[in-house]
């Protein structure tokens, strides 16, 4: 995801499972801020935002806060999330989304921009 701002407020991004929830793994979810460029993840000149290895288990994370800082206009986050091997969904059910939260007062001014990867083989479709 990339380029995400506020001119004032609050955004959180979440990855919605198929139920509507956030997605979570039990195996964690690293959350990353790759700043500029999305290469920045192959050498390793990112920031952590959230990691597995920290006990985080959950697709989110504040995009935007203005009332401490945190920001990541112009900047990629990448969000590693890892799906079961035995994920098979009924069918219909195998849509996952993403959420954009704004906080009350706040006065989204930018646009979001998503690139979808898969990590890991053999690759497995989802349907």
């Amino acid at each position: 995801m990339g380029d995400i701002s506020s001119s004032s407020g609050k955004v959180v991004i979440n990855i919605l499972d198929p139920s509507g929830a956030v997605a979570s793994s039990a195996q964690g979810v690293n959350i990353y801020d790759l700043g500029v460029q999305r290469s920045n993840l192959l050498t390793g000149q990112y920031a952590v935002i959230a990691s597995a290895q920290g006990g985080n288990t959950k697709a989110s994370f504040v995009a935007t806060d203005t009332s401490n800082g945190t920001t990541r206009n112009g900047h990629w986050v990448h969000v590693e999330l890892p799906v079961p091997s035995n994920y098979n969904p009924p069918p219909g059910q195998y849509w996952w989304s993403m959420q954009y939260v704004t906080g009350a007062g706040t006065i989204a001014v930018d646009t979001v921009t998503v690139a979808v990867g898969l990590k890991g083989g053999p690759v497995h479709l989802l349907p």
